[in-house]
Formats: structure tokens, C-alpha cells, sequence
């Protein structure tokens, strides 16, 4: 019995091994022999970092409610992307006037599936797919972190706290320099 699985062990190694190694080639390799990631890469997706709400616990999406997901979003790209009528009215005061900025985003024309299952969120863990709170130390970090944004105050209230909000590219917020987590 030994020696039938011994046989069938070499023989398994002799023509299959070659048949891997082969397999092995189409996968490009930086110089030590690692697989080589670089290059750019499309992660525009509809699928929220977090989960909404609404979701809870939910993993994965209906075909439906994808589907009303793409609808929705096809139809506010639509709706800005339509000529701007110079004739028009001014909005009212406190009104959306929109955004110039959606010019640039890339949301994607589809969710983030795994296994052909569409999800509620791209994260999954804890269960309900949303960051878990900051504990003490966390906050205290996040307190010493840049500022993504610079508070929204009616008057020039650098003044009154001592900081530098426009002086250089040192102080500028994260989201002024396009870094984005």
C-alpha cells in the first residue's frame, strides 16, 4: 500500500508540478520574485464605505435594490450634467445650488459584489458594517491628527483662536490638498 502511494505521489509530482510552474509564469514579478502589483487600478464603486443604517446587519443587497441604486445615481448624473439655463431665476437664499466639485468624481457605474453578491458596504466587520467608535486614546490621536477640514464660523475666527488657517501649504487641511482616506 506504501509503495502504490509512493508511485502515485512521484507520478503526481512528474506531470503536474510542470503544469503549475507554467501557471505560475503568466503572473508578472518584480525582481525578488514577488507578484507584481503596480499599475492603476478603478476602485470607483456605489457600494458606501459604511453601511447606511437602514441596512443594520444586512451583508448583501437585493438584485432590486441594486438596481434602484444604479437607477438613482444614473439619474442624478443626468440631472447635472444638463445645460445650465442662463435665463434662469438666482436660487433662494440657503438653497443647493449644486456642486462644481461632481465634475470630478468617478462613483462607478456599479456596486462591489463578491461572489456575484452585491454588498451593503465595503466593510464588513464589525457586523454591521460601520467604524466602531474612537476609545479615549483614539480621540486623543485623532485631536493631534491635521484637520480634514476647517471649521464653518460666520467671522474670521483664526483671530480669537491662534491658528493659521491660510498662511502656507504646512496649514492648509487635508481636504484642501486632495488627501482623502
Amino acid at each position: 500500500m506504501i509503495k502504490k502511494l509512493a508511485v502515485l505521489t512521484t507520478l503526481f509530482l512528474i506531470v503536474y508540478l510542470p503544469a503549475l510552474t507554467i501557471a505560475q509564469d503568466d503572473i508578472p514579478r518584480t525582481s525578488s520574485g514577488k507578484p507584481d502589483f503596480s499599475g492603476n487600478y478603478d476602485i470607483s464603486t456605489l457600494t458606501p464605505l459604511e453601511r447606511p443604517s437602514e441596512f443594520g446587519d444586512r451583508l448583501v443587497l437585493s438584485p432590486e435594490e441594486v438596481q434602484a441604486i444604479r437607477d438613482r445615481e444614473m439619474d442624478a448624473r443626468s440631472r447635472g450634467s444638463s445645460v445650465s439655463d442662463p435665463d434662469r431665476a438666482a436660487p433662494a437664499r440657503g438653497a443647493d445650488v449644486g456642486n462644481y466639485n461632481d465634475f470630478w468624481y468617478q462613483r462607478g457605474n456599479d456596486g462591489f459584489s463578491i461572489d456575484g453578491q452585491y454588498r451593503t458596504s465595503i466593510l464588513t466587520y464589525p457586523e454591521n458594517g460601520r467604524f466602531p467608535a474612537l476609545t479615549v486614546e483614539g480621540e486623543a490621536k485623532a485631536d493631534k491628527a491635521p484637520k480634514f477640514s476647517w471649521p464653518e464660523q460666520d467671522a474670521a475666527w483664526w483671530l480669537e483662536t491662534g491658528d493659521q488657517p491660510y498662511d502656507g501649504p504646512e496649514n492648509f487641511t487635508l481636504s484642501v490638498r486632495c488627501i482623502f482616506t
